[in-house]
């Protein structure tokens, strides 16, 4: 943003008469700079604040005259004090104003553009160095993604972009709870707008849902496995070898854990779940050979599930290999991470995890 911008909007911020004309007229970046100027005027307030507690006179209440000499400082102190917390206040409240209009503002774009990782086929998980929370990006414009994509080569991170149109904004924020995304920064490496997704939208109560296999998840392995896959995919000599062990992990501690969706269809509507009348959908591996579908959530089940002409059981992670039978093995979300795991290896998983 523009210095000049910059400035109009401080001006704005500071004036002592809301304009309301103005901030109707406010984009998206606008609110969101006026909100880090509030922000930023709060901090040096507040550091103000702390400074002059520091600096009044301590008072030894057997000294008579000494109170007596610091009586109108400590009252002068108390004054400025109390006036510039009633400052600090003030801004706090415009603070978290231009933040929820900036959010305002972002859910009547038109679309956005989100960062996909092109070995995940799944939002590009990051985690920041800093504050370490996970985020995935998302862009105002297609042009400031291309750019970013294009830098991020650099670091050897491939990226692919995805238009999100405005109606199915809440369906693909919803969707980041499951993969255990806490925050979206909007426009990374330009204006840098971060916001916590539950300040977008209400995080699903999986607990109290009343449908069974709604209530599926499994954020943290989604999570740890896109990490480890953004990274074990790349090409060899451009991984970060050192990382791996414990991203590995981290994912499959998590994968023991878990509780899957497994499609099926009965072979007769009618009759019950008999084994008999239930018939396993394979997938097809290079080979031909049989490759067992497994969710983490009804999300990814019902990319596969467009037809909906599949039920599901839910399966702990140590009862998947007694649905594999004559399969090669389980493929994990195949039209998301698309994680295959041999037959042998779920049991060695089970034992290298077990309490």
């Amino acid at each position: 943003m523009k210095k000049e911008r910059l400035q109009e909007l401080n001006q704005l911020l500071l004036s002592s008469k809301p304009d309301k004309e103005a901030f109707d007229q406010l984009s998206m970046e606008d609110a969101y700079a006026l909100f880090r100027l509030a922000a930023m005027h709060h901090k040096k307030v507040t550091e103000n604040i702390a400074k002059l507690k520091e600096e009044q006179p301590k008072q030894e209440k057997s000294e008579q005259e000494e109170k007596e000499e610091n009586l109108h400082i400590t009252d002068f102190n108390e004054a400025k004090i109390k006036s510039q917390e009633n400052v600090a206040k003030v801004l706090l409240g415009k603070a978290n104003f231009f933040y929820t209009l900036s959010i305002e503002r972002m859910k009547k774009l038109e679309a956005f553009y989100v960062a996909y990782s092109k070995y995940t086929n799944s939002p590009f998980a990051f985690c920041d160095p800093n504050t370490f929370d996970d985020m995935t990006w998302i862009f105002t414009s297609e042009e400031k993604l291309r750019q970013v994509m294009e830098k991020q080569k650099e670091n050897n991170i491939e990226l692919r972009g995805v238009k999100v149109e405005n109606e199915k904004f809440l369906q693909f924020f919803t969707s980041l709870f499951y993969m255990g995304i806490d925050n979206v920064l909007f426009d990374y490496g330009t204006e840098g707008m971060m916001f916590k997704l539950t300040r977008i939208c209400k995080k699903p109560n999986f607990a109290e849902m009343e449908n069974k296999a709604a209530a599926v998840e499994n954020s943290a392995l989604q999570l740890t496995s896109m990490y480890f896959l953004q990274e074990a995919r790349k090409a060899e000599e451009k991984r970060q070898k050192e990382s791996l062990p414990q991203l590995e992990e981290e994912m499959s501690k998590n994968l023991v854990a878990g509780r899957f969706l497994v499609p099926f269809i009965k072979v007769d509507p009618e009759a019950g779940n008999d084994h008999k009348n239930i018939q396993i959908p394979y997938l097809k591996g290079r080979d031909d050979s049989m490759i067992l579908p497994v969710f983490t959530d009804l999300m990814e089940f019902a990319k596969y599930n467009r037809e909906k002409k599949f039920s599901a059981v839910i399966l702990t992670f140590d009862k998947l290999s007694g649905f594999i039978g004559n399969g090669v093995g389980i493929v994990l979300n195949p039209l998301g991470c698309n994680l295959f795991l041999k037959k042998e290896q779920l049991p060695l998983l089970v034992k290298r995890f077990e309490k």
